[in-house]
């Protein structure tokens, strides 16, 4: 069965992660779990959480004040929480100081960034036109948002990586 991008059609390999010809995220988890400790199962879910909130980022106009508040409701509703619980559980313990742990909680934060430098650092004047003002927080954020996905996905590609290889270990 070939494989086909979903944004433009063309054919990729299994081992693609992004599109050759339109940069589109082509696979949003691991293909397995491994048989391992519970805080590597939980990484693993929320690796493939954060995976797929990518996927979402990559396929929503992002010049929108609406994305903004979606983003920002995904971010406060849907990943935080099993995030912020992972981090109470195993922060004070071995588990909590492994590099897969740190690896998670480091896309996280990457992630969660474009929401702080909206409630924070962006105040437009009280002169500035509606259209204006959201114009420019629409494009700050989304220039930030770019910068963010990066280090997030370089983060999540080497977390990646190394599930990969401990499970290469186990079989």
């Amino acid at each position: 069965m070939e494989l086909k991008c979903p944004k433009c059609g063309v054919s990729y390999g299994k081992e693609d992660l992004f599109c050759r010809k339109c940069g589109v995220r082509l696979q949003s988890a691991p293909k397995a779990l491994p048989q391992g400790t519970q805080v590597e199962t939980e990484v693993i879910a929320l690796l493939k959480t954060l995976k797929e909130f990518r996927v979402w980022i990559d396929q929503k106009k992002r010049k929108d004040v609406r994305f903004i508040r979606a983003y920002k409701e995904r971010i406060e509703q849907e990943i935080g929480p099993p995030i912020s619980e992972l981090a109470e559980k195993y922060r004070e313990r071995e588990e909590g100081q492994s590099s897969n742990f740190s690896l998670i909680m480091d896309a996280f934060l990457w992630l969660s960034r474009p929401i702080t430098i909206v409630e924070t650092r962006l105040r437009p004047s009280v002169g500035m036109g509606v259209f204006l003002e959201r114009w420019m927080v629409t494009k700050v954020f989304e220039d930030y948002l770019k910068e963010c996905c990066h280090e997030a996905d370089h983060h999540l590609d080497e977390l990646t990586k190394k599930i990969s290889s401990s499970l290469r270990g186990i079989d």
